[in-house]
């Protein structure tokens, strides 16, 4: 499992975040277990760039890798992922009965 975050915030920023969504967060199913989502948004300055790398394809709640950049507060982000969430005591994707 690979993750990077490289940030530079910004230091004026003194209150809580705003967030205006641009309306466009995109989902299309893939498999049965795995999807694909894009979202574009937009934050109140809090970041003046975020660049954040996720190449983990298991190991926790809807793993898989994704990308997100944000600059200026315009965020556009893009993952490849899976429903299923993670069963840490097993080590393994959670088995769901489809039976009741």
């Amino acid at each position: 499992m690979i993750k990077f975050r490289f940030t530079i915030k910004n230091p004026f920023k003194f209150r809580d975040v705003l967030f205006k969504d641009f309306g466009y967060d995109k989902t299309w199913t893939i498999s049965k277990n795995k999807s694909f989502e894009v979202q574009l948004a937009q934050f109140e300055l809090q970041n003046f760039f975020n660049l954040d790398i996720d190449l983990s394809w298991n190991g926790s709640d809807h793993a898989g890798p994704g990308i997100s950049i944000e600059i200026l507060g315009v965020y556009i982000a893009a993952k490849f992922y899976d429903h299923r969430h993670w069963d840490y005591d097993n080590i393994t994707w959670e088995v769901y009965d489809t039976d009741h």
